[in-house]
C-alpha cells in the first residue's frame, strides 16, 4: 500500500516490469501479414458457409485448426470482428 500511496500522492512511480512494458514488434511486416491472414480467414469462412451445413467443422485457412460455427455469420460481422482484432493486435 505504501508504494501505491507514494505513486499517487508523491509522483514516485515504481519501476516498470515485464507485465507493464509494451513489447516491441520484431517484424516490421507484422501488420501487413496479419491483415493478409485475417482476410484469408474471413474469405475462407464465407466460402465454407456457402457449402457447409451449420455445425460442420470448417477448416481455418493458414492454420491446421477447424472451427464449428453455430450460426451463419455475415460479412459485415466478420469484418467488424477483424477490425477489432487488428486494433487489439496493434496495441500490443
Amino acid at each position: 500500500l505504501e508504494d501505491i500511496y507514494q505513486a499517487l500522492f508523491h509522483g514516485i512511480v515504481p519501476k516498470p516490469h515485464l507485465a507493464t512494458q509494451s513489447q516491441k514488434l520484431e517484424n516490421t511486416n507484422f501488420v501487413h501479414e496479419l491483415d493478409r491472414i485475417t482476410q484469408a480467414i474471413i474469405s475462407g469462412i464465407l466460402e465454407a458457409q456457402n457449402t457447409a451445413i451449420i455445425g460442420d467443422p470448417i477448416a481455418v485457412p493458414e492454420t491446421q485448426s477447424k472451427v464449428i460455427l453455430r450460426k451463419k455469420i455475415g460479412m459485415a460481422e466478420l469484418r467488424r470482428q477483424r477490425r477489432r482484432y487488428l486494433k487489439l493486435a496493434q496495441l500490443q
